[in-house]
């Protein structure tokens, strides 16, 4: 299965959770995209990860109107009646984060989802669930927020943004 994929420029609050679910129902592969990187970077991940739509936090990245890619605002809605979502296996891709390319150009790694699950379920290092609380303070872009967002959510419990 080859999925869209879909650049999430967000502030960290409830908007990147928002956006990540988002595109994965809708049978995408999100790419998360750090307005702090410059200008270049930010074309090269656009252009190498194939992203066709960037969602946006309301009042960001404007500059990603001349890239060719649809730019949409984040934005909670149900899918129209009839319209059925595709679903995606463990197999499937769940998002692709790009390297530091501390040693040249960065790399875009794609993530499937049994490794997200793999990581965050049954784990006996930390403790997620019900009524429990993870802060979620890394970059969507560094690969540790897979940890802190999709851990909570995914055992029931609750991610705090500071």
């Amino acid at each position: 299965m080859i999925s869209d994929r879909v650049g999430l420029a967000t502030k960290r609050d409830f908007d990147v959770a928002i956006a990540m679910l988002g595109v994965l129902m809708a049978g995408g592969v999100y790419v998360p995209l750090d307005l702090s990187y410059p200008r270049q970077r930010l074309d090269f991940m656009q252009n190498d990860s194939g992203m066709r739509v960037v969602v946006l936090s309301v009042g960001l990245g404007s500059e990603f109107a001349s890239t060719g890619a649809r730019v949409v605002a984040i934005g909670v809605a149900p899918p129209p009646d009839g319209v059925e979502l595709p679903s995606a296996g463990p197999s499937d891709p769940a998002y692709i984060i790009y390297t530091s390319g501390s040693t040249g150009t960065p790399k875009g790694v794609v993530t499937p989802h049994r490794a997200v699950l793999r990581l965050t379920l049954g784990s006996r290092y930390t403790l997620f669930g019900p009524g429990r609380r993870v802060l979620q303070m890394a970059p969507v872009s560094f690969d540790a927020a897979t940890f802190e967002i999709w851990g909570a959510l995914l055992n029931g419990g609750e991610v705090v943004v500071p």
